[in-house]
């Protein structure tokens, strides 16, 4: 089991900018900041470095990243088609990257959503390994073999690592609660929501264990 968890990264001048829209962020919200770069992905969607296997991940509608040690640019990754991005904070684990993006794929007869998908990628190449048209807003943690995302459905759901199907979901019934918090530990996943309520779900099934209001 593996939780992955965001961590500041501190550098030298070339991450300054970063580290100032995080500020921002934590003391009332940056949302998003211009930055210099060119092109399409000027736009900074995460200013939170992620840091895996000596590289400094940074969202910005493509994911670059830069080695850990010196700063400098190694590469980055984007989803291949004209205007298309990634959007919010990646986890990383196990070699693959988990992170919200524009689909690449047709939405399914019916399907209302905001049409984002969830995309794991080989860490390495950066090689799409599937995409879920799920309608997620954030990528919150991995545990065994799932991760867990939140949707715009006020949703959580549990995606299968291998292949991005949807295991399980849980809603909070109501369409203007939004879930707030998440952990997971010992095969118990906790969400607290912004009606004061906290619930314990077993991680893999998503039956629910207890739940209380506060």
């Amino acid at each position: 089991m593996a939780i992955v968890k965001t961590r500041i990264f501190q550098q030298t001048q070339n991450y300054l900018p970063y580290l100032i829209c995080l500020l921002v962020f934590i003391l009332g919200g940056c949302g998003s900041a211009s930055t210099p770069s060119s092109g399409a992905y000027a736009e900074i969607n995460s200013p939170l470095p992620i840091i895996s296997q000596g590289r400094v991940y940074v969202n910005t509608g493509l994911l670059q990243f830069f080695d850990q040690k010196t700063g400098a640019k190694v590469g980055s990754y984007q989803i291949g088609k004209p205007n298309l991005s990634f959007q919010f904070d990646p986890i990383i684990a196990n070699g693959s990257i988990y992170i919200i993006g524009d689909p690449t794929i047709a939405a399914p007869k019916g399907f209302t959503g905001y049409q984002e998908a969830v995309y794991a990628l080989q860490e390495k190449s950066g090689a799409i390994l599937w995409q879920s048209l799920v309608d997620a807003t954030a990528v919150v943690g991995i545990a065994g073999d799932l991760v867990y995302v939140y949707a715009h459905d006020s949703t959580l759901m549990a995606l299968q690592i291998s292949d991005g199907k949807v295991r399980w979901k849980y809603s909070t019934g109501n369409a203007t609660t939004d879930f707030t918090s998440f952990d997971v530990l010992q095969g118990v996943v906790y969400v607290g929501s912004s009606d004061a309520s906290l619930s314990a779900l077993d991680a893999t099934t998503g039956a629910v264990l207890w739940h209380h209001t506060l």
